[in-house]
């Protein structure tokens, strides 16, 4: 029984150390230009979507809606003038420098019936090292090349 329960404590241990360590994600907006750690992202609520690639293989992508994520590292977006919002895109880039854009409306729960996340975790599994740690999932793209892995930094732009 004690072995179990060290192994147990361990495990949380080495969760709660993930969660507290150093930013991984920048959110910018305007003036607003603040980063994110795993710890405020896992408060946000979770919705899933679901992905066949290529190959024909599905998976179920978990994580926060872009919207929360982009709102919880700069309230300000959440004020912005409902036709300014309109025309604001969010420009995804990937620690390689990889980037996709997703419209903004494309990520706002009142706009789109499957908005885009920025997945945690697949098939219940945290992200592995090729992937995440987060990763851009716009649910209904038939060709996945706005799926961004490793995605870095989440900017809202006026074009």
């Amino acid at each position: 029984m004690r072995p179990l329960l060290l192994a147990l404590v361990l495990v949380v241990i080495a969760r709660v150390q993930a969660q507290d360590a150093g930013p991984i994600l920048t959110i910018r907006f305007g003036t607003c230009d603040t980063t994110l750690n795993a710890r405020v992202l896992s408060t946000l609520p979770v919705h899933s979507a679901h992905v066949e690639n290529r190959d024909g293989e599905k998976h179920t992508y978990s994580g926060p809606y872009v919207i929360d994520v982009l709102q919880a590292g700069c309230p300000g977006l959440s004020r912005a003038d409902k036709r300014d919002r309109v025309g604001f895109v969010v420009r995804a880039t990937s620690a390689d420098g990889y980037r996709a854009a997703v419209a903004l409306m494309e990520a706002d729960t009142t706009f789109s019936p499957a908005p885009a996340i920025l997945a945690l975790t697949m098939d219940g599994r945290p992200l592995d090292a090729r992937e995440g740690p987060v990763k851009l999932i716009v649910p209904g793209d038939m060709r996945h090349a706005r799926h961004v892995r490793g995605v870095s930094v989440l900017e809202v732009v006026a074009p």
